[in-house]
């Protein structure tokens, strides 16, 4: 289409697509920087998930941590029981 017209024209219409393109070059730039900025106040709502986790972690951290006292003390009393019960047959043997 450029073609088409005489030079002066041609030359005028060039300009323009070029100051376009610049135009374009800039937008495409500020929506960059608009997401850019999004992006930093969206890490807050991560900073929460990650929050979340850690607390989700330090608890079931702790289900372990009382599982394993309870599985202890499980041990413990059937090691006295074990041990009651090998006293009242040594003691019904006496008998």
């Amino acid at each position: 289409m450029a073609a088409d017209l005489p030079d002066e024209q041609a030359k005028t219409m060039n300009g323009e697509i070029i100051d376009m393109k610049e135009q374009w070059k800039i937008l495409i730039e500020g929506l960059n920087t608009l997401k850019q900025r999004s992006d930093s106040m969206i890490n807050p709502t991560s900073d929460h998930l990650v929050k979340q986790n850690e607390n989700l972690v330090n608890y079931i951290e702790n289900w372990l941590i009382l599982g394993r006292q309870l599985l202890h003390q499980s041990e413990q009393m059937n090691s006295n029981t074990l041990s009651d019960n090998h006293h009242l047959l040594s003691q019904l043997k006496v008998r």
